[in-house]
């Protein structure tokens, strides 16, 4: 039987359970951490988060150096750092070239998000015709979304040929040039628990324009606020405040090229590597133990009129033999959509990159083969990593398959796992 104080509209929640029964609690930021307490973050269950408040700790997201890192990302068209940024140019052109942007003498600004509303794709929308305007640059969106936010920024494209390059889909590669090519990165979240591309864009030289809320407010020194700032932060989730931020960056970018040149090579010396976040989470885990041996969670629980349990650990066993796979699977979303899922785990996976020296690691390019047995239709998808999802466009009412490989250096190309057979549903209607 579920406890009734764990029950929330009379079902049970395991996040509350998890609020009332922890000894910590952690979440991803110290601002978001603030907003779960103080503001309306936690929604239904803002009550649980104040009364825990004590016991929550916000501890930033990280990313992965080595993957994010401009000299060495395998899919820039020329590396450079923060003692060189010639090659960051030439990115930019690049990016240009391949979106079909016309050359401006403002800034080129990028989007990779989510296309929803809790991203603030509204507030850019309402300010985009004026920011172009006025600053004369041109607008890069890569992303997948709410069907409506997609429409407006097709319309906003189809307003202004060759300034805006929209790119519904998820595209690794792609994000990674944006990251690099463009000169502003345009970010105006309603909320934003943390963030992972406000690091990335500072991590590529690309200062962030932000709203300050959640980990975008932990993670942006702002300029104006900081004496070393390495971004641009607005309060109001309005298009007007999105507006200022990006005119006063782009006002910066064009007036004041040494001290934005400075300002950019701050964002790229910033540590957002998850080393930086070990230390916190040791404290975290810590303070629970503290908690634990004082008897505090026993104290939680007299509050809640729950008998205390000890938990129960289950005897850790080996991984079985068959789950060390290599793995590839297709799942239906819709008529149009397929959601791809992978893992190298197995031995010859596993043996296959570890022969291969740092430089053809770097080097290495992963694809998805993927056919439509319908008609025979055979094309490949440039993808990354070693678990990762992807989401192919298809067509209704067809069967697809696809296999996953590697290429790496002069070596030859290396399957790695194939997936079984879907069959999309037919359009509705139809």
């Amino acid at each position: 039987m579920v406890e009734p104080v764990l029950l929330e509209g009379g079902d049970p929640v395991l996040l509350k359970a998890g609020l009332a029964l922890a000894d910590g609690l952690t979440t991803v930021s110290p601002t978001y951490a603030r907003d779960l307490v103080d503001g309306d973050a936690g929604g239904v269950l803002h009550p649980w988060y104040e009364a825990r408040a004590e016991d929550l700790v916000g501890v930033l997201n990280g990313i992965d150096p080595a993957v994010w890192n401009p000299a060495t990302d395998p899919y820039l068209p020329a590396p450079y750092g923060v003692d060189d940024l010639s090659g960051k140019a030439r990115c930019r052109e690049a990016l240009r070239s391949e979106l079909g942007l016309e050359r401006r003498e403002g800034p080129l600004f990028g989007v990779v998000a989510r296309l929803d509303p809790q991203k603030g794709l509204d507030l850019l929308l309402a300010a985009a015709d004026r920011l172009l305007a006025e600053s004369d640059g041109t607008l890069a969106v890569l992303g997948r979304g709410a069907p409506d936010i997609e429409e407006a920024i097709r319309k906003l494209a189809r307003r202004h040929p060759g300034r805006v390059a929209p790119r519904f889909r998820f595209d690794a590669p792609l994000a990674h040039r944006i990251e690099a090519g463009a000169d502003l990165f345009l970010m105006p979240s309603r909320f934003e628990p943390c963030g992972l591309n406000q690091m990335i864009s500072q991590r590529y030289g690309t200062p962030p324009v932000a709203r300050r809320t959640g980990g975008l407010a932990d993670t942006i020194r702002a300029f104006g606020e900081h004496e070393a700032p390495d971004g641009f932060l607005f309060d109001a989730a309005e298009p007007e405040a999105l507006l200022a931020a990006a005119l006063e960056a782009t006002r910066l970018w064009r007036e004041e090229p040494e001290t934005f040149a400075d300002l950019r090579r701050r964002g790229m010396r910033r540590d957002h590597g998850w080393g930086a976040r070990v230390d916190d989470y040791l404290a975290a885990y810590d303070r629970a133990l503290e908690a634990r041996r004082a008897g505090a969670r026993d104290a939680v629980l007299d509050d809640l009129q729950l008998e205390p349990r000890e938990p129960f650990l289950a005897p850790q066993r080996a991984i079985p033999t068959h789950y060390r796979r290599d793995l590839l699977r297709l799942m239906v979303v819709d008529p149009r959509r397929i959601h791809v899922y992978w893992e190298v785990q197995g031995e010859a996976g596993r043996a296959a990159l570890e022969a291969l020296t740092d430089e053809e690691r770097w080097e290495s390019r992963w694809e998805l083969r993927c056919e439509e047995l319908t008609s025979g239709a055979r094309w490949t998808v440039a993808v990354e990593g070693i678990a990762k999802n992807w989401f192919l466009e298809v067509e209704a009412d067809r069967r697809y398959r696809a296999e996953l490989w590697m290429t790496a250096g002069g070596r030859d190309p290396v399957r790695f796992a194939g997936s079984g057979i879907v069959v999309t549903p037919p359009e509705a209607g139809a």
